[in-house]
């Protein structure tokens, strides 16, 4: 047979005007709305601003909604619904734009597409290790290196995070572009954007977890 799909509901419970809502009351605690929420089953939990507040808890178990709702019965302002289950990380993706770090220069992740009349394009995934463009100290750093003569050099990005400042002298002409990082989960995000990002023959660029002391002559 064909692939079967099978779709989730959350069901909401809110308090204040919303769906399944409570809103907070003058004196009650949003931490204790939402406890309260994640003690009857609640899977999650989020505050939304707003006029009134609205303490918002998520249930994946109808039973559980069923019985939260019999449980906060009768308190003023209590809503219920059910949404149709969105899938966040394909949300998330959707809503990806690329980043235009200087006028020659995009950060994209790698299922977008890159903006016309841009030069110079990294390709990356936003993931724990700092760095996707968009930061201003990224912006100052790529803006510089354009302005200097960097064919034939070797560079050193101290505190690499994704690479970016590696990559794009590597990019710019360098023979050599060396990045560093000292926390570990920069480790396989370096490998992936290396393996994204095939710098131009001529350049190199090489990626490593640990301290300036790893490069000193042994």
């Amino acid at each position: 047979g064909g692939d079967s799909q099978v779709q989730r509901v959350e069901h909401t419970l809110l308090r204040a005007a919303g769906r399944i809502a409570r809103v907070s009351q003058p004196g009650n605690s949003r931490q204790a709305d939402q406890y309260r929420l994640m003690e009857l089953g609640a899977s999650g939990s989020l505050e939304e601003e707003g006029q009134p507040l609205k303490v918002r808890g998520f249930f994946e178990d109808h039973a559980l909604w069923v019985s939260a709702r019999e449980a906060l019965n009768g308190i003023s302002g209590l809503e219920w619904g059910e949404n149709p289950w969105e899938d966040w990380d394909r949300s998330w993706r959707e809503r990806q734009v690329p980043v235009e770090v200087t006028p020659l220069l995009a950060v994209c992740p790698p299922w977008v597409a890159a903006p016309q009349n841009i030069r110079h394009v990294i390709r990356l995934e936003a993931k724990m290790a700092f760095g996707t463009g968009s930061h201003e100290s990224t912006r100052i750093a790529a803006l510089l290196l354009e302005k200097l003569d960097l064919r034939d050099k070797t560079l050193l990005d101290v505190g690499t995070g994704t690479g970016i400042l590696s990559l794009y002298p590597a990019l710019l002409g360098t023979k050599l572009a060396v990045g560093f990082d000292i926390d570990p989960v920069t480790g396989p995000c370096l490998k992936e954007n290396l393996e994204l990002n095939p710098v131009p023959n001529g350049s190199k660029a090489i990626f490593y977890v640990g301290t300036l002391d790893a490069m000193k002559p042994r």
